[in-house]
């Protein structure tokens, strides 16, 4: 479910659990700045450590935008907006990437005119993993292939599902799959599959983007040089030596 008013949707549940309790409630639902003289009632804490889970494995896309919102918040002052969001978003030219290659308009990916490649995907997989401050924390927070989240009943058949740790990304003809799995011989790859335009179901492009992990989770690499997967089929042959 993709929340447009976040404001007004939070006054409105708060209302509805003050009715709940029995309370009457009289007064208005209005949105305006903080006067200088409010007075804080109560604090609640969250458990910060919970939300990249709520995201990753559950695809929450109200949650993308509130830290798309807050990134933005913490960066340049409050209110929080997406455009202060996407301002802060620094991480593909970071990578060498021009904003010609990539257009981004919301937190959550909902937006048709977002605009990304694999290559840019795969490249920030890869810039997490190797950094031990963020790496641990995001690959628990995907999902687990045949264990949790969205992806609970995918590939249950397959005895080394749960190395594959995933997001998933769907629309209407579109179908995405992305994250790290390990390969037979213990090696860790990033990967990322966006399939647009879709001929067939979702459900089939999920078979699809399924059948390519386990040849992922399948994959090894031998002495000799040679590339082969569990069956001994050639994935990459080796390029022939020149004279």
């Amino acid at each position: 479910m993709n929340i447009t008013k976040p404001t007004q949707y939070t006054l409105n549940i708060f209302k509805s659990y003050i009715e709940l309790a029995g309370i009457k409630f009289d007064g208005k639902l209005l949105k305006g700045k903080l006067p200088e003289n409010a007075v804080e009632l109560y604090t609640h804490e969250g458990e910060p450590l919970r939300w990249p889970s709520w995201l990753n494995k559950f695809s929450n896309n109200f949650v993308a935008e509130q830290i798309l919102k807050t990134i933005g918040a913490e960066r340049f002052g409050p209110p929080g907006s997406t455009k202060k969001g996407l301002t802060f978003l620094r991480i593909y030219k970071e990578l060498g990437y021009e904003s010609g290659q990539y257009k981004i308009f919301d937190g959550s990916g909902l937006s048709r005119q977002n605009r990304l490649s694999p290559m840019i995907l795969v490249d920030i997989l890869r810039n997490i993993k190797n950094d031990l401050s963020v790496y641990p924390e995001f690959v628990t927070a995907l999902g687990v292939m045949g264990v949790d989240g969205n992806v609970k009943h995918r590939m249950r058949k397959v005895e080394s599902s749960s190395k594959a740790r995933v997001k998933t990304g769907t629309l209407n003809f579109i179908s995405a799959l992305s994250g790290f799995f390990e390969s037979k011989d213990g090696e860790l790859f990033a990967f990322s599959i966006l399939m647009n335009d879709l001929k067939c179901s979702n459900e089939r492009a999920k078979k699809i983007q399924d059948q390519i992990i386990q040849k992922g989770l399948n994959f090894r690499r031998v002495p000799t040089g040679s590339i082969l997967t569990d069956d001994g089929a050639k994935l990459f042959p080796p390029k022939p030596s020149k004279p």
